[in-house]
């Protein structure tokens, strides 16, 4: 028989070398654990470092609101905000007030001149009176017709909810009519 040399150094190596390459279940449960434990580590970490920079920033809001310039400022602010309110509820009444003075009835020159420029040329005015929302006409002329004639042209502009007359009288020294109309006045634009 013939001798060979065996070397055996050579083939443990080999084997523990076949072996290192074999992973075991236990080594990979091991790196998952260990990798695990650190990655719930790194996040852990990060939450500490973020709760501390979250207290800070809180107690920074803190003192900040606390400060007396500041709660000073805030009882201003505070102050103004109330007065606002008031002010719009000032500015809500005038309005309501301004839709109120709109609607009601306005004695003004153009009433005026409707009433003089309607008049006939025979009638002549002895005493016009405004009293809240009518106006009272009292005059003379040389014909009954003419009152009438007036009324119709009165009612004929449209510048009044009512125009009427409750008749005429006649003076015989003097020749003339007299008679009363009585104009109501509209309401709104």
């Amino acid at each position: 028989m013939k001798k060979h040399d065996m070397n055996l150094l050579e083939r443990y190596r080999s084997e523990q070398k076949k072996k290192a390459n074999t992973t075991s279940p236990i080594r990979i449960y091991f790196i998952l654990i260990v990798a695990a434990i650190l990655i719930l580590g790194a996040y852990a970490l990060k939450i500490v470092i973020e709760n501390n920079s979250m207290n800070q920033e809180i107690t920074t809001l803190k003192s900040y609101i606390q400060n007396p310039n500041v709660v000073e400022k805030m009882a201003g602010i505070k102050k103004i905000q109330d007065n606002i309110k008031v002010l719009d509820e000032i500015e809500n009444e005038v309005t309501n007030l301004d839709l109120v003075i709109d609607y009601r009835p306005k004695f003004d020159s153009r009433i005026l001149d409707v009433i003089y420029y309607e008049r006939p040329n025979d009638i002549k005015f002895t005493f016009l009176e405004f009293a809240e929302n009518t106006i009272t006409i009292e005059m003379t002329g040389k014909r009954p017709s003419d009152f009438s004639n007036y009324v119709l042209r009165l009612q004929r502009t449209y510048k009044f909810a009512d125009v009427s007359y409750a008749g005429y009288t006649y003076d015989k020294e003097k020749g003339l009519y007299t008679g009363t109309i009585v104009c109501v006045m509209k309401g709104g634009n």
